[in-house]
């Protein structure tokens, strides 16, 4: 029987995988530590050869959250733990009711001033957005991706929002 968290990495598989460049290379992995215990679990990670994305860096850690409630402070803090553990520079989490922002913006931010990791974080709005051809995928992971690293406001995403 499959969970709505399978579905949404299924659907998150297909949809990352639609941009040029992004291979998916794992599904629902463990990373294995030493002594050949379970370490981390990855609900995606993606081979990123776009030279486009190329300041996304080799491999991005996908984490999905079909949750009902926001995702706290605890997860994030757990993604940039696998994000740095791994050596990976971006990573994306996909959460069908968002973050909890009083606690996420700044760790985030603090994330990329301290390790160089940005994070990413796709809501149902974005996948909306998207999938209504209201902005083009690739564009969104930009605007996310400069946001996070530059603490830029995304008026444009928000604009595209609000207008919904």
């Amino acid at each position: 029987m499959t969970n709505s968290g399978n579905l949404l990495e299924d659907f998150s598989e297909l949809f990352l995988s639609s941009v040029h460049g992004f291979i998916v290379r794992h599904k629902r992995s463990w990373a294995m530590g030493p002594n050949s215990k379970r370490e981390h679990d990855y609900d995606l990670l993606i081979n990123n050869v776009a030279s486009v994305f190329s300041e996304f860096g080799n491999y991005i850690l996908v984490e999905c959250k079909d949750w009902t409630d926001s995702v706290g402070y605890d997860e994030v803090a757990k993604f940039l733990h696998k994000l740095h553990s791994r050596r990976c520079s971006t990573g994306i989490i996909i959460s069908m009711n968002n973050v909890t922002h009083e606690k996420f913006n700044p760790t985030i931010k603090r994330a990329y001033d301290q390790d160089g990791i940005v994070v990413i974080v796709l809501d149902f709005k974005d996948i909306e957005m998207v999938l209504k051809r209201e902005i083009n995928l690739s564009s969104l992971l930009r605007k996310k991706y400069e946001n996070a690293r530059f603490g830029f406001n995304n008026r444009v995403v928000e604009r595209i929002k609000a207008l919904k």
